[in-house]
């Protein structure tokens, strides 16, 4: 009579505890090296899709003054938590609708900060969509990470006929464009 063999209990399938936390430490200090600089890509990231909106803001201003036959003022809210401008017919008329809260859905309060060194937060451009005789040039708006530091970028108004472009870190120097 044959007898019943049980199987052996002592299975070799599977990880052990050490081999677990290993893998662990490992990862954990790939993820620790990792991570600064992906923050630092994100930030960088959201500094420049809010600079471009920027310029796409100012470029719209100036089509509409031109298309519409009216001076059209833009604001630069630098008190806001968000990047905000807005666009009037005149400085005090910015209406609600006009109103553009940058970076979109991405953008947390004081995450972004714009500034403006010449001093001014308005730039008018005539009827013709060119810079009012007014404005101080080279009108520079600055982006920069909030309160984290990391690279400023800027939208520039050059001349009085509006030409306007775009600049990284030291480009953003009022010094640069006297």
């Amino acid at each position: 009579m044959k007898r019943l063999r049980f199987a052996d209990n002592s299975s070799t399938a599977g990880f052990t505890i050490l081999e677990v936390l290993v893998v662990m430490i490992i990862v954990g200090v790939l993820m620790s090296i990792a991570a600064p600089d992906w923050i630092a890509y994100l930030n960088n990231r959201r500094v420049t899709t809010v600079r471009d909106e920027v310029k796409q803001v100012l470029e719209e201003a100036q089509n509409r003054a031109r298309s519409e036959r009216q001076s059209k003022t833009v604001t630069i809210n630098i008190a806001d938590p968000l990047p905000t401008l807005s666009i009037s017919s005149t400085a005090s008329t910015a209406s609600a609708g006009d109103q553009r809260v940058l970076g979109g859905e991405g953008i947390r309060e004081e995450m972004i900060a714009l500034s403006t060194p010449g001093g001014s937060n308005t730039l008018t451009f005539d009827y013709q969509g060119l810079v009012d005789d007014s404005a101080t040039l080279p009108f520079i708006i600055e982006v920069a990470p909030g309160n984290i530091g990391g690279k400023k970028r800027c939208v520039i108004v050059a001349t009085i006929l509006g030409s306007i472009t775009t600049g990284d870190e030291n480009e953003c120097n009022t010094s640069g464009w006297q």
